[in-house]
């Protein structure tokens, strides 16, 4: 297991390390403004691609083991086409996902949630090494592509994200479709009538739960470029778009710390899916969760500890207020890097509607603080709604794992502030030693 999640860790650290030299590229070559729009594409595309995984995201992972890979298949494309045609198309169209990359938006959500199929499909047999290989494949060749854009044909603009976007999501489901299809199950295409019932059930809860956490965090972004100026400590004024620059940055690094808690949460997701012994998944959870806060914790302590010179010299002089706006955020990243286990061990055993109970908790307490903070504190206050929202979701979803049906409270608790409790990880080390 430590070998797996060690092998996810590395993956996404050096997805995150990728991600850091495209934030560079962008913030010193192509300029806030296009980091902005950038944020604006990201978002759109996101925002869809949540609702395409209703049926191709990690309900997929839960069902892998237990109906028939073609229909799995058949069902993510069919709603993944579904998805950008019946719904993308509108949301562009009432202008809710920015219609200036309309169609753009639309192609790249396409490519993007039928990419996820095959991914939450080689996660759910426990392909931990091929699913990692492509997390790190869709970076590599996303930071290329707008390299030679950039440096070759000396591209400019947000079109040097979009044309790598294109060319790194089309090849990662060119290489998963193959990957996915050579490990399916050989068997004939038979009712699907249950397993689109399990499918849909358990994808609405997962991509409500999904939605509610991204809004929750990314609801600021239409705040904050809704507004014609945004006032910063007084002294710095940043139009709407410049100030999803800064924001969106803030976050991006906010984000990238999670990155082993991650790791952590993706195997206990697969581990749970393919268990039937829940105290053993149980027990896993609560050490993985002290494991990733205890990650979390000094990553964050070097962010804070950094000046803010070296922000600026790293990203650039326009990015100045970063850690400023970075620093609300940490005290939410820390409780979810511990929250995030306990969502995923729901969604390993099929509860995906105690995330979606999360979610909107979440998304509750950003609507009834984002509103008051952001007009009067700025990009800071954005950053204080977002912890208030992360902590909520955590505590949340971390008392209805203490309070499961089945399994003592008082057990679980004082499991929680055990140090043995760590006498499995351990032995699992042992074990990657040899």
């Amino acid at each position: 297991m430590l070998r797996n999640i060690l092998t996810n860790f590395f993956a996404r650290f050096s997805v995150a390390a990728i991600n850091f030299l495209v934030l560079l590229l962008t913030t010193n070559l192509l300029g806030l403004e296009t980091k902005g729009e950038m944020s604006l594409v990201a978002l759109g595309t996101s925002i869809i691609h949540l609702l395409s995984d209703i049926a191709g995201g990690p309900s997929v992972v839960y069902l892998v083991p237990r109906k028939p890979a073609v229909q799995l298949f058949s069902i993510g494309y069919a709603w993944s086409f579904f998805c950008v045609t019946v719904i993308g198309i509108p949301l562009v169209y009432f202008n809710l996902v920015s219609q200036q990359f309309g169609l753009h938006i639309l192609l790249l959500s396409l490519l993007m949630s039928l990419h996820s199929v095959h991914l939450n499909y080689l996660l759910g047999l426990e392909r931990i090494r091929l699913y990692s290989f492509l997390l790190l494949l869709q970076a590599v060749v996303l930071i290329t592509a707008m390299s030679i854009y950039i440096f070759i044909f000396k591209g400019k603009g947000v079109a040097v994200f979009i044309t790598g976007a294109y060319i790194a999501y089309g090849t990662v489901l060119a290489v998963g479709a193959t990957l996915a299809w050579k490990h399916r199950l050989v068997e004939l295409v038979e009712k699907s009538r249950d397993t689109f019932y399990l499918l849909f059930r358990n994808g609405f809860f997962t991509q409500v739960a999904s939605l509610t956490h991204q809004l929750s965090i990314r609801i600021n972004f239409y705040l904050i470029g809704g507004m014609a100026v945004v006032y910063y400590a007084g002294t710095h004024l940043y139009d709407g778009v410049q100030g999803v620059g800064i924001y969106s940055t803030a976050v991006s690094l906010a984000e990238a710390i999670l990155l082993f808690s991650q790791s952590v949460a993706t195997m206990i997701l697969s581990r749970t899916a393919n268990t039937e012994d829940r105290l053993l998944a149980r027990r896993l959870t609560l050490q993985c969760s002290k494991l990733s806060l205890a990650i979390t914790i000094p990553g964050l302590l070097l962010f804070l500890l950094l000046p803010a010179e070296f922000y600026t010299g790293l990203l650039g002089k326009d990015f100045s207020p970063v850690k400023d706006v970075f620093t609300p955020l940490a005290a939410g990243v820390a409780m979810v890097s511990f929250g995030t286990v306990f969502s995923h061990y729901f969604s390993g055993i099929g509860k995906h509607y105690m995330n979606a109970l999360s979610g909107t908790f979440g998304l509750l307490i950003t609507l009834s603080t984002a509103f008051w903070l952001i007009p009067r504190y700025g990009l800071e206050g954005a950053s204080v709604a977002a912890t208030l929202a992360y902590s909520g979701m955590s505590l949340f979803i971390f008392v209805m794992f203490i309070f499961e049906k089945g399994f003592p409270a008082k057990e679980t608790i004082r499991s929680l502030f055990s140090l043995r409790d760590f006498s499995l990880l351990q032995e699992q080390w042992k074990k990657l030693r040899k």
